[in-house]
């Protein structure tokens, strides 16, 4: 399972080498949502986005390793590749898991919006909170939904999946712009 230079197969054996590490499609959806953000993570961040377990032990580091630097890789591949070859990765996994991995990491990520001043109610954000949507929808099957639960089907979540990853991306890429300027000028 390769696509573009990206090995899931290597890097759901970086992510499987340690039992407390979330699984590798989750991680996948993980990665994915926290590129689609306007900041960078620090280290301590990763390990809170992938690391489900107990504290880390001495032994532990071993494997941690090779898992970050994994999911650090995954995003460089997603920042440096366009949004079609992100979909002829995903188009491999098991959606559901991959797209609560991808709501996961976009809820909270949340905070990073309004960090670099992205409006409530804004068009921009409208957008990211409809791909949050289309990820929870398809995170969660039809029938596992409890009744009440206003949800759209997930054939229709379906439809829209590509083309909010795809502006959400654009938004995102936008903002990363504008900060490196700001930076720079500083």
């Amino acid at each position: 399972m390769t696509t573009a230079q990206f090995s899931t197969v290597t890097f759901a054996s970086a992510l499987s080498a340690h039992e407390e590490l979330v699984s590798p499609t989750l991680a996948l959806g993980l990665v994915t949502g926290v590129s689609l953000l306007p900041i960078a993570l620090q280290p301590n961040e990763w390990f809170n986005l992938l690391w489900c377990g107990e504290e880390p032990t001495v032994e532990d580091s071993q494997t941690l390793g090779p898992a970050f630097e994994a999911a650090l890789g995954y995003q460089q591949w997603l920042l440096a590749n366009p949004t079609d070859d992100w979909f002829s990765l995903i188009d491999e996994l098991s959606v559901s898991e991959y797209a609560m991995g991808l709501a996961m990491a976009l809820n909270w990520g949340q905070t990073a919006w309004s960090d670099v001043g992205l409006e409530d109610g804004s068009d921009n954000d409208n957008l990211i909170g409809a791909l949050m949507l289309v990820a929870v929808t398809l995170a969660w099957p039809n029938e596992q939904r409890p009744e009440g639960v206003n949800l759209p089907t997930a054939a229709s979540a379906e439809s829209q999946f590509k083309t909010a990853i795809h502006a959400v991306r654009l938004i995102s890429t936008e903002y990363r712009e504008q900060q490196d300027k700001q930076q720079a000028a500083h």
